[in-house]
């Protein structure tokens, strides 16, 4: 089943105007790494474990999940500095949520986070 965005919709009384308001970056992040991805993809520290061990086999360099994360907000900061688009920023947003969810994680397991 896809989950729906949210839309709000607001009403002006003094000038019988309504409106319709998009979800804001942050909120549009939230669902999306708490929503359909995580269920696709599993939590960010088992997904992004299984991307670094593949990107450090193929290149030899020693990444961490949270170094995996990061390069990541570094490509759609990258491009949003290119040209604006909102899905970058969006994106950006969730990448540092899922930090955040990997942080949670590697304490709970109580493994050292690494190079940042």
């Amino acid at each position: 089943m896809k989950k729906h965005k949210t839309i709000t919709a607001t009403y002006n009384a003094e000038t019988d105007d309504a409106c319709i308001v998009k979800p804001s970056v942050l909120a549009e992040a939230e669902n999306l790494i708490n929503g359909d991805r995580q269920k696709a993809y599993s939590h960010p520290w088992d997904d992004y474990k299984k991307t670094v061990g593949a990107f450090n086999a193929l290149t030899g360099h020693q990444l961490s999940v949270r170094d995996g994360i990061i390069f990541m907000v570094c490509v759609k900061l990258s491009r949003e500095c290119y040209q604006h688009k909102r899905d970058s920023v969006v994106d950006a947003c969730g990448y540092l949520g899922c930090l955040e969810k990997v942080i949670d994680k590697e304490e709970e397991l109580k493994i050292e986070g690494g190079q940042c």
